[in-house]
């Protein structure tokens, strides 16, 4: 076997013309990585004849040697039998006694993945038990062999093999000679493109050198990551010295772009556009051209839907779930409806879905239908339920047709999907579907987005290989709520590709990991940003980095993957990507992301910009909307019609008066707008300034209240002056303050019977984790739930408990256990829960209740819990008071504020705060948090009500200050925004 390194830039025709290798010769075979790189090869092969199976993967070379063996496994195969083999072992594990890891199956698949890559037995793993004298991580390994040998004990018994193992029969296969049966005429293989192998791969490629063939592997330029090639060389035996680089022998110059865009839909659109014109005026082939992106995530969607605006032909590689599809929604939401008890507003959308077409294609307009429909069931004002629906259809005055296909609807949802097996479930959902007529909607649908039919395409095979493992002994009992769940793991697992047309490939667009081995002539590298590429490290949820640290020193190597290796891995792909492009490049990154957070590009592309001499050019709106060359569609030619303020007369507008049927009400819309936005000096009642003072004399504030007028003054007026609520509305799902609300009392009340029990204050030191989850399930039998979210059905209502008292509060206080331990042992214990304060300043009263309080030697330490998002929690700042205010009514109580933090339930592992023991100066930040009292007060005793001030110091110096809406986070969730006055945005004055 002989390693070779590729110079960057240079691809497999390089490699052929530096070997002599004749494309003719039917002896030289190919191994490739991906896709992709096999596509690209192929086009080398296209002057010279067929090429038959010479270009190969490991997996297409697995199928055809094993292909009458053993039955591959599926991810979600896998995923079914490790749920069963955590239920067979759970009362046998040492560790993972209680294994709330949400996760926790999908995480051992991956990590039994991992141990047989690296060719690790369940006795290797007992071994390094004995050696390591951690006892947490002694007691996880012993718990993981016995998964894995019982995990192999069953895929063999079922005579099922997983990925990992057909390669291992692959290897058996090849030394029996089967490769020779198979191949009579192979005697080179050519080993192309791969910047790392697995263990099993390397025992391939050993394989098929002990039979005798010539073997030559080819991999990229890895200097300056030298730990990367010491790992590859020592998994293939060759001593890194041995490795041979080829020569390059001639260099073609390639053009790199670097641009940046207001949003990743900026980006789409200019890449779009770029794309039509290589086609169109440079005669460029679409399978030429290659667009990136480090995950698709959700970004896929976005750019096939930027192409089909085009017409560009394109192939994604696995680019959608099925849980993002419509398809896959579709089939969750029968299931939801039907758990849901009919409610109404999860009906009423599942009649306007386009897969139920054939089934109501005796109604004439059916959207119109539907919804008077679903009013008469506003003004009925019930939530849901079979007989109210059937008795609405009886009494409402709709077509007869129409009435009795809801009728059937309901039927078939009330009497299916209740068999309680996996294989009785996955019957009854293909029956109801063939009922349904969806197969026949998806064919019709399809006509204008090719999407749904590779979505039925992946739904069909999905549901066969269900009730295939259903047959094979997964016969675990399974109830319509599991079922729910079990689709929503499933459908995020199941992946397919798109292909915009049967006829061509089109433009390739594929997550950067499956470029490996290819190369293009134009690649597009889009969303570059600082959270895309490198892609960050995620911690496994089974075992940590530090765990896997201690675990490779004892393998004698670097084999689990830990966190600087991955990043290590993350930089060399980026430049794998950079160097696939032969002659043009474009690197693209946004400014801002879907939440108008502001992101810079990735270090990687500013280290190679600085050593390439690379520019970043700022790519604005305004640029591409005033270059008519960018002008393809109608929506296209109104906003530069627009942008130009040339909107009103011409050939170009008359051409859209005629078709662009919204173009005249735009027109009106936007005069009108203009005239409103137009900048009037200072604020005025318009805006939310109010006259009568008299309202404001005397304030009792919270600091809860004050945080939201720092948010919006306006909101604040609303909502705690006028005392305006929300419009009802029946709820569907549990809101964010039903939750919090809940959670708030459940610790509460549950950390004051453990105060109780321990004499007035908490020490947990002598307390172990499972004694404490013991008294928080006896304390949890006692909370009656079905008195909580009575809105919801009977059945999502149990799934709703379950997460609440058996995962999310669990998994937190087990974690605020050790928090509170930690303080313990530094002198602080919690004393007193849910304490109202109240005190004066400066002849502002303000009220509060503080969750927690800490009290030791050296003062209190506050504890807010919060639910959600860490991300934005601060100690003290404009917008977060709650923490300093609350320490100074401790303050004016004779007691010593030493700090206070956030703790987040549903983000345990997160806490915001300061205290004195840290680099915080908690008088300071008391100080900081009384001038935003004093500020806030003032404006409020003014009358100053004007919604969102972005910049709060404009308020004090009399400055410009924009008001904005929409693109502001928060007036996405706030409740008053339809009676807010400001749009968009515009200047006004204050004070000045």
């Amino acid at each position: 076997m002989m390693l070779y390194e590729v110079p960057s830039g240079c691809g497999l025709r390089e490699v052929l013309e530096w070997e002599g290798g004749d494309l003719k010769d039917e002896s030289l075979f190919f191994i490739f990585p991906d896709v992709p790189a096999l596509s690209r090869a192929e086009r080398l092969f296209v002057k010279h004849g067929l090429w038959g199976n010479r270009l190969l993967t490991f997996g297409k070379l697995a199928f055809l040697l094993n292909r009458d063996m053993l039955v591959r496994l599926s991810r979600v195969g896998r995923l079914f039998l490790m749920e069963e083999v955590v239920e067979e072992l759970a009362d046998t594990f040492t560790y993972f006694k209680e294994p709330l890891i949400r996760g926790f199956s999908g995480s051992l698949v991956r990590l039994i993945a991992e141990f047989k890559h690296l060719k690790l037995t369940p006795d290797c793993l007992r071994g390094l038990a004995e050696k390591i004298e951690e006892d947490v991580l002694k007691k996880k390994l012993i718990d993981l062999a016995g998964v894995f040998e019982c995990y192999q004990k069953r895929l063999l018994g079922e005579g099922l093999v997983d990925d990992i193992d057909e390669l291992v029969l692959l290897s058996e296969s090849i030394r029996n000679g089967r490769l020779g049966d198979v191949f009579p005429e192979a005697k080179r293989f050519f080993v192309f493109g791969f910047p790392d192998l697995t263990l099993t791969q390397v025992e391939v490629l050993k394989s098929i050198e002990e039979r005798g063939y010539e073997l030559r592997v080819f991999v990229p330029d890895l200097s300056g990551f030298s730990t990367l090639r010491r790992r590859l060389s020592r998994k293939l035996g060759i001593n890194p010295e041995d490795i041979r680089r080829l020569s390059r022998t001639s260099f073609r110059q390639r053009s790199v772009e670097i641009r940046s865009f207001p949003s990743f839909s900026e980006e789409v659109d200019f890449v779009s556009k770029e794309i039509k014109r290589l086609i169109l005026e440079k005669g460029v082939r679409a399978d030429e051209i290659c667009v990136v992106l480090r995950s698709f995530s959700e970004k896929a969607k976005d750019i096939v839907s930027g192409f089909d605006k085009l017409g560009i032909s394109y192939w994604v590689s696995r680019g959608i779930s099925l849980k993002e599809s419509l398809l896959g929604q579709f089939v969750m939401d029968l299931l939801e409806v039907k758990l849901s008890g009919f409610e109404r507003k999860r009906f009423s959308n599942l009649l306007r879905s386009p897969f139920l077409s054939e089934f109501f294609k005796d109604t004439h307009c059916l959207e119109s239908v539907v919804l008077e429909l679903e009013n008469k069931a506003r003004e009925r004002k019930f939530r849901g339920g079979v007989r109210e629906w059937l008795a609405l259809l009886e009494e409402a005055n709709l077509p007869a047709g129409f009435s009795e296909s809801v009728r059937n609807l309901i039927s078939l949802l009330n009497e299916r999907l209740n068999s309680g097996t996996l294989k009785g479930f996955c019957s009854d959902l293909i029956a109801l579907l063939d009922t349904l007529g969806v197969h026949i909607a998806v064919r019709r649908v399809s006509s204008l987005h090719r999407i749904h039919l590779f979505a039925w395409e992946e739904l069909s095979a999905l549901l066969r290989e269900l009730r295939f493992l259903s047959n094979m002994g997964f016969g675990k009992a399974i109830s319509p709520e599991e079922c729910l769940f079990l689709l929503k793991d499933v459908f995020s697992e199941a992946r397919f590709y798109l292909r915009s047309s049967e006829e061509e490939r089109g433009v390739y667009v594929v997550e950067a990991f499956d470029l490996r081995g290819a190369d293009f002539p134009f690649v597009f590298l889009l969303d570059v940003s600082e959270r895309s590429f490198p892609m960050q490290f995620v911690q496994d949820a089974v075992l940590k980095d530090t765990e896997r640290k201690v675990i490779n020193r004892f393998m004698d190597g670097d084999f689990l993957l830990v966190e600087d290796v991955h990043y290590q891995d993350e930089e060399l792909l980026f430049k794998l990507v950079c160097s696939s492009a032969k002659s043009y490049l474009w690197i693209t990154y946004s400014q801002v992301d879907s939440r108008e957070r502001a992101m810079l590009p990735s270090y990687l592309v500013e280290e190679i910009a600085e050593e390439e001499g690379w520019a970043i050019k700022k790519e604005t709106l305004k640029d591409r909307l005033l270059r008519a060359e960018n002008i393809y569609t109608v929506y296209d030619l109104a906003r530069y019609l627009f942008f130009t303020d040339s909107y009103g007369e011409g050939e170009l507008s008359e051409f859209l008066r005629k078709h662009w049927p919204q173009y005249e009400r735009v027109v009106s819309g936007v005069a009108a707008e203009k005239e409103r936005l137009r900048n009037r000096g200072d604020f005025s009642g318009f805006e939310g300034v109010v006259k009568d003072i008299s309202l404001f004399k005397e304030l009792s504030l919270s600091p809860t209240g004050l945080e939201t007028y720092g948010r919006c003054p306006f909101r604040y007026f609303a909502s705690r002056v006028l005392g305006l609520k929300g419009l009802p509305e029946y709820e569907e799902d549990v809101s964010v303050l039903d939750t919090g609300g809940f959670y708030h009392r459940v610790l509460g009340d549950f950390f004051k019977a453990l105060s109780s029990e321990m004499d007035g204050r908490i020490d947990l030191r002598t307390v172990g984790d499972y004694e404490l989850l013991q008294k928080f399930r006896c304390f949890a039998e006692g909370i009656d739930f079905s008195g909580e979210f009575g809105w919801l059905s009977p059945g999502i209502r149990e799934l709703l408990r379950v997460k609440m008292l058996e995962e999310v509060l669990p998994t937190f206080i087990l974690k605020e256990a050790g928090r509170i331990r930690e303080w313990n042992s530094k002198g602080f214990f919690p004393v007193s829960f849910e304490r109202e304060v109240s005190f004066e300043f400066e002849g502002i009263r303000l009220r509060g209740v503080i969750d927690r309080v800490d009290i030791g030697d050296k003062g209190a330490l506050v504890i807010d819990y919060k639910l959600g998002s860490p991300n934005t929690k601060r100690f003290c700042n404009p917008l977060h008071l709650q923490l300093p205010l609350y320490l100074f009514a401790l303050k004016q109580e004779g007691i010593t504020p030493y700090g206070g933090y956030y703790r987040f339930i549903e983000k345990p592992d997160e806490e915001r705060g300061e205290s004195e023991s840290g680099k915080g100066n908690i008088d300071a930040q008391i100080e900081s948090a009384l001038s935003y009292l004093r500020l806030y007060s003032s404006l409020i005793r003014q009358g100053f009500f004007a919604p969102v001030i972005e910049d709060k110091k404009a308020c004090i110096d009399g400055l410009e200050v924009e008001l904005r809406k929409d693109d502001y986070s928060t007036c996405g969730w706030c409740e008053f925004k339809d009676l807010c006055r400001v749009h968009g945005g515009v200047i006004r004055r204050y004070g000045g």
